[in-house]
């Protein structure tokens, strides 16, 4: 008996009429109005008497209140408590069904839009491509109630931009093209909040006039988002045609739909992106591994280069590669191989060799060490131009505004642990962004292939000279053993013996131990200022000197100021030569001796006590005209006489505490009445106990010749 637009004027003028309901609807039973009562909406809308008469129920299903059940009449007293029960029931009922209707519509929208989006996901699952994720995601997204136009924006890291990759009733601009943050405040406000952005004019806020709204329509931009990773942005125009002109309406379920789909889209992407990834791994491992292979079965080091020249063009898709190899004693970078295509070309790199300042991309590689980037403007641009080139600042990659040259001349610096050995170039024309930093990685793996090449072939020639060297020392030892007494002399009253070690291979200590006749016995112990082969090389001239000066010359002093005279012209880098030189009269025991700088030789006493024989004077190689003076003592039977190197008293503990001489002294007073040979055996016990298992830090020379009671 009334319409719906009647009761609803009628709710909007009355005050009463509202409060009326609102009451109705919180209380928990049917209210029976009273002659004294509010005009409930109904005798409101009808202009009823005052003592008309109503019921207003409330409608609950559960705890869910769904509303009122209103009756009127517009006469007085109609309603009784049995209306009163028949209404409450009857609401009751009605209740439940709205409630049950209401589940119903809910879960199959639910379903409607759970199997909108398994479409798309079944959609992205069974493509190979990122292309093909975008083609069916953007013809799916039609069939959602009210989309009228969409686009699809991926997000590329690497050019700092997103790039139009799908669209939908947009014409213009083409696909590709690329959309910064920075002329886009939209896809800005997108990156910063991760969230929906509503837009109100698309050619000012996302600089895409074409995606423009029509009248009654919403246009959203949403981000594709997977793993908190941004892979796009997803843009859609919806018109909800149910609110015809009075505007558009993008509800929670429209919503809620759009953001599944922007989900399903940023994993499809994310997935396939991943694929890529993996792939590319795959081929990044594959080349190195070829290369490698390359490297281990060519011996070589021109081969290796050779043939890897020439796989860089197969396997990476560069157009140009040359190896330069710094030589450091003529301070200039020698191509070593090259490829360019052409044959001239390459007869012209492999032709020019460029030292210092010569050509900017070597340069800045060997300083830096580190991969340089030179923009071609021409792809033409011959090789003999190519120093001429600038360059990008070290380690960096093309900005995205210079995203528009596709080609580029790679200098990647072939270096281990700091140290240059060459630089190697690449050409590269015409390449997306997209791909540049994994060529750069491919190529930066494969410079390292080609480092340890070189590395591996310059050990193996200075393995082979070590070895040679090594040799050389050898023999140079046993040459330098050949000096010295192979036998000591066996002489009736008397015993000799001698200890000599190197704290190297060869060494500067020596000793001589020869008879002069049959009465007399030369004695000789000397220390050359140096160790390794140039002492070596020193003490040999000394001691052929001493034997030389023999033959004319009979006194100890006489002799070493002969040697001397002899070495100072010749003395080179400071080395001088101690020495004492005794000669042993076999008979009466006397010694005549001279000390040329020397350790001061030790006399043991039979009996008892150890004694330093006299200080003597300069050592041989410093000045000319050194006077020396020959000593003389008598060794009486018993005695012993004991020669030895500061090697001996130098001997250094691990603390640093030096053997010494009063240690030294200690030895040979506890050795007394033993043998020469028992009592250097107890000096080098002592010395090797104080040492421990530090090395010699000087050579070791001891000599004992003992007369026997």
């Amino acid at each position: 008996g009334v319409s719906a637009q009647q009761l609803n004027r009628a709710r909007q003028r009355s005050a009463s009429a509202r409060a009326y309901l609102d009451a109705a609807l919180k209380n928990p039973f049917p209210t029976i109005r009273a002659h004294t009562d509010p005009f409930e909406p109904i005798g409101a809308a009808l202009d009823f008497p005052a003592n008309y008469s109503s019921i207003v129920s409330p409608m609950r299903a559960g705890d869910t209140v769904l509303g009122v059940l209103a009756l009127a009449h517009h006469t007085a007293n109609r309603f009784g408590s049995e209306a009163r029960d028949m209404t409450a029931t009857f609401a009751s009922y009605a209740a439940i069904a709205i409630h049950n209707a209401r589940q119903y519509y809910e879960s199959q929208e639910q379903a409607w839009i759970s199997t909108l989006l398994l479409q798309v996901a079944e959609a992205n699952q069974a493509v190979g491509t990122l292309e093909e994720i975008l083609d069916n995601t953007i013809q799916l997204l039609p069939l959602l109630v009210g989309i009228k136009k969409a686009a699809i924006f991926l997000w590329e890291a690497e050019q700092d931009a997103f790039t139009l990759s799908a669209a939908y009733s947009i014409d213009q601009p083409a696909t590709g093209t690329l959309f910064r943050p920075s002329e886009a405040p939209a896809l800005a406000s997108l990156m910063a909040t991760r969230a929906p952005v509503y837009l109100q004019n698309a050619a000012r806020e996302l600089n895409l006039p074409a995606a423009d709204q029509h009248a009654a329509s919403t246009l959203l931009l949403l981000p594709l988002q997977a793993r908190n990773e941004l892979q796009g942005a997803l843009l859609v125009m919806h018109q909800d045609t149910a609110h015809g002109k009075n505007g558009a309406a993008l509800n929670d379920r429209t919503l809620a739909i759009l953001q599944g789909v922007s989900h399903q889209i940023a994993t499809g992407v994310e997935n396939i992106r991943l694929v890529e990834a993996r792939q590319e791994e795959a081929y990044v491992t594959a080349v190195l591994l070829q290369v490698a292979q390359a490297v281990v079965t060519l011996n070589n080091l021109n081969d290796i280069l050779d043939t890897i020249t020439h796989l860089m063009p197969i396997l990476v898709g560069i157009d140009a590669c040359v190896i330069y190899l710094w030589d450091a004693e003529n301070s200039v970078f020698t191509p070593s191989e090259a490829f360019a295509g052409l044959h001239q070309q390459e007869r012209d790199i492999l032709g020019r060799s460029y030292g210092p300042g010569e050509f900017e991309l070597l340069d800045q590689v060997q300083r830096s060490d580190t991969h340089i980037l030179s923009p071609l403007s021409n792809p033409d641009l011959p090789p003999s131009q190519w120093p001429a080139l600038p360059c990008l600042p070290p380690g960096s990659l093309p900005t995205p505004t210079m995203a528009s040259i596709g080609s580029w001349l790679i200098g990647v610096p072939l270096s281990i642990k700091g140290e240059v050995y060459g630089v190697m170039l690449a050409k590269e024309t015409n390449t997306l962004a997209a791909f540049r930093e994994r060529r750069l990685e491919i190529i930066s793996g494969i410079a390292q292939e080609v480092s340890l090449a070189i590395q591996n072939d310059r050990l193996q020639r200075e393995m082979v000279l070590q070895e040679r060297m090594e040799r050389e020392v050898q023999l140079a030892r046993e040459i330098q053993r050949t000096f010295l007494p192979e036998h000591m002399p066996q002489i009736p009253g008397w015993e000799v013996d001698a200890r000599w070690q190197t704290a190297r291979t060869v060494g500067g200590d020596f000793y001589d131990i020869f008879l002069l006749d049959q009465d007399r016995l030369g004695i000789v112990i000397a220390d050359v200022a140096d160790k390794g082969m140039p002492a070596a090389l020193y003490m040999t001239v000394t001691r052929t000197l001493i034997r030389a000066s023999l033959k004319t010359i009979d006194t100890p002093a006489r002799v070493l100021e002969q040697v001397n005279d002899l070495l100072v012209p010749d003395a080179l880098n400071g080395m001088f030569v101690t020495a004492v030189f005794a000669i042993l009269d076999l008979r009466s025991g006397e010694l005549t001796y001279a000390n040329a700088g020397h350790n001061l030789p030790l006399i043991i006493h039979g009996s008892g006590g150890v004694a330093l024989l006299k200080k003597g004077g300069m050592a041989l190689g410093v000045m000319e005209k050194v006077p020396l003076k020959d000593e003389a003592i008598s060794l009486q039977p018993g005695d012993a006489l004991v020669l030895y190197t500061d090697g001996v008293t130098e001997t250094f503990a691990a603390d640093g505490e030096p053997f010494g001489e009063e240690r030294l002294r200690a030895v040979l007073e506890r050795a007394n009445s033993c043998s020469p040979n028992e009592a250097l055996s107890a000096v080098d016990e002592a010395l090797k106990t104080f040492r421990g298992p530090q090395p010699l830090s000087d050579d070791i020379t001891l000599i004992a010749v003992y007369r026997k009671p």
